[in-house]
């Protein structure tokens, strides 16, 4: 199991304790995975070299995989497994899962819901309404673990987006934008709509906007919200003439789970505020 961190990667908490897993335990009130256990007692809590997990069907990191880009360790401080319950509430999980990786809005837990041991391993994503087991049990969750392969970034996008970046007519791009959100990572769809609000018409940004005004990865969502800001302004010419569409958009993500979208929006609203009066 050692081999799926990074070769110089530090535990990311301090050794545990006996002790540490009963209190752990006691307060989620559950059992650990021995093989967990095992695994943090070599780093508690690491980045993944093996940074992938097949899935059993399409999820929004690709057509059959789930991106793990680490593991959270055993403890009851900052950054454990025992101190997730604001992501827990935050994000509307059941108390009966245990985080033990992360990429909001989607989650790798512990399944406790139907077990108090061994429990499978599932993946949620909150945006997309999936919950499914990936593994039968931790250890065989470990085993599943893989490097990213070119066979993996094929299957998410069957073209670069420096490929898509350079055809420019509305219909070719909303094609792209509409096949890039289904199936490419969320760094596709960020760097595709920078590229769409940078060089696209009014028409092709607004399309794009009401594609992922709501889509799954804050980061995308945020980004948006920083053009829109940029926009009423004044310090983008785009739009100019839709401002109303604009407005509405940043109206709907003051309502944004994200708190920093919720606050950047209702900046930009009271922006357009200010330049009325």
């Amino acid at each position: 199991m050692s081999t799926i961190w990074y070769r110089d990667e530090e535990s990311h908490l301090p050794p545990f304790t006996e002790q540490t897993v009963g209190a752990v335990e006691k307060k989620l009130n559950i059992k650990l995975p021995k093989s967990y256990i095992e695994l943090m007692k070599q780093k508690n809590g690491f980045y993944l070299e093996k940074n992938c997990h097949p899935s059993p069907k399409p999820t929004a990191w690709g057509n059959r995989v789930i991106e793990v880009d680490s593991l959270i360790g055993i403890g009851l401080g900052e950054n454990s497994i025992g101190d997730t319950d604001y992501f827990l509430q935050e994000w509307g999980l059941r108390r009966d899962v245990v985080i033990i990786s992360m990429n909001p809005p989607s989650f790798v837990c512990l399944d406790y819901r139907n077990t108090k041991s061994n429990p499978p391993v599932v993946y949620i994503d909150v945006d997309e309404n999936d919950d499914f087991q990936i593994a039968a049990n931790f250890e065989q969750f470990v085993q599943g673990l893989h490097v990213r392969s070119e066979e993996d970034e094929e299957e998410i996008l069957p073209a670069t987006t420096n490929e898509l970046s350079t055809s420019k007519s509305i219909q070719t791009y909303k094609t792209t934008i509409d096949n890039v959100i289904e199936e490419g990572t969320a760094d596709e769809v960020d760097s595709l709509f920078l590229d769409v609000a940078e060089h696209g018409d009014d028409e092709t940004i607004q399309y794009f906007i009401t594609k992922i005004k709501s889509y799954r990865d804050a980061r995308v969502r945020y980004n948006m919200t920083v053009i829109l800001y940029y926009i009423v302004t004044g310090e983008r010419q785009k739009l100019q003439n839709d401002i109303k569409f604009v407005e509405e958009i940043l109206t709907e993500l003051t309502g944004d789970k994200n708190k920093n979208i919720k606050k950047l929006a209702q900046q930009a609203i009271l922006a357009v505020q200010k330049k009325r009066k």
